[in-house]
């Protein structure tokens, strides 16, 4: 990293954690950090730079590898694991949307709309390869559920959660800042899709690489056999030993054969790493009672909303088919299905956990 962006990156942490940053001289910054209520601020020199840090030896050196960074870089990581910024709201709202067009839900009702704030997620996923000679990648799926589509490109989402509020503007309604399992599966479709191309390649490197050491390790062995059942020089074994020998040679050459097939063995472990969810502002009808199953599922937190500005009322899609649910849906958890889909979710239910 640049001297530049390593200070734009340390004075962006202590901002977030309270703490105020004056610059004393070119490079030379002076921190005070918050501490508990009573207690004296804990004040800091920092030097970014070598030189400057010869010219200030009461400073802290803060680079690549110095205590102080690696505190911040630890502390930002784990803290970014899941972190929620809030769009500033319109300054007007026109009158809510009628609900005339919402499905219908069993005997469960819409109750009246209410400005609130739903979220839009940015799963950050790692994918790992088994072979050593592919790197990991690192996957950004944004899913925006109320609509049951992605988001793309990305950079706009990270940069409105970077300079986004930190809490809701009092009165406004938070409608759940982590995903359902429906999005979750969704994010996990999308994820598939993408890496669906670089798997082929993956599995095509990696035949081409077994094929190779498989035909390395065969012409090894059948030399070796060939060594032991026409030794060149030496007395003959007897049969019964020659194939002793040579059963134990193919016994090893199959082994070999089996170890490189594991070792190249083409496959990728997908974790989740860090979420994010960007909460937009709109208008929202919350589900009231319950589904048509005679009380099942409770409802939840789930909900319907519309564009804050022009009331266009966002139909999610169900997380099984991918189907907009319009007219009619079904309650299973905290989402909403097609009215077929709600005994075949609950084996999908089963599956994911």
């Amino acid at each position: 990293m640049k001297r530049s962006e390593i200070r734009r990156f340390v004075e962006r942490c202590l901002d977030r954690q309270g703490a105020r940053v004056s610059e004393v001289g070119p490079a030379l910054v002076r921190v005070e950090l918050p501490v508990d209520e009573g207690e004296a601020a804990e004040k800091k020199l920092l030097a970014f730079g070598k030189r400057v840090h010869q010219q200030n030896p009461e400073a802290e050196l803060v680079a690549v590898g110095s205590a102080f960074l690696d505190h911040l870089v630890n502390r930002a990581a784990s803290e970014g694991r899941f972190t929620v910024s809030f769009r500033p709201p319109p300054d007007e709202m026109p009158d809510p949307p009628a609900s005339k067009s919402l499905p219908e839900v069993g005997r469960a009702t819409w109750a009246r709309p209410k400005p609130a704030y739903r979220p839009v997620f940015l799963f950050v996923y790692v994918a790992e390869y088994r072979t050593i000679d592919v790197p990991d990648d690192l996957e950004l799926i944004a899913l925006d559920p109320a609509r049951g589509e992605a988001v793309s490109p990305v950079g706009p989402l990270i940069e409105g959660m970077k300079s986004g509020l930190t809490e809701a503007p009092e009165g406004w309604e938070v409608l759940g800042t982590l995903p359902t399992r429906g999005a979750l599966l969704r994010s996990l479709a999308l994820l598939d899709q993408r890496l669906q191309r670089r798997a082929r390649r993956v599995k095509e490197a990696a035949a081409l690489e077994i094929a190779r050491e498989t035909a390395n390790i065969e012409a090894y062995y059948r030399q070796l056999i060939e060594e032991v059942r026409h030794p060149v020089g030496r007395a003959r074994h007897s049969p019964e030993d020659e194939a002793g020998r040579v059963r134990a040679l193919q016994l090893d050459w199959k082994r070999r054969v089996q170890e490189v097939a594991r070792f190249w063995e083409a496959g990728v472990t997908v974790r989740l790493s860090a979420l994010g969810a960007w909460m937009e502002p709109c208008w929202a009808w919350p589900l009231r009672g319950r589904g048509p199953r005679g009380g099942r599922r409770g409802t939840g937190r789930i909900y319907l909303a519309a564009d804050p500005i022009s009331g266009l009322v966002h139909y999610p899609r169900c997380p099984l088919c991918g189907e907009r649910v319009r007219g009619e849906a079904e309650v299973s958890g905290a989402d909403l299905v097609c009215p077929d889909h709600l005994e075949a979710d609950s084996e999908t239910e089963s599956a994911v956990g």
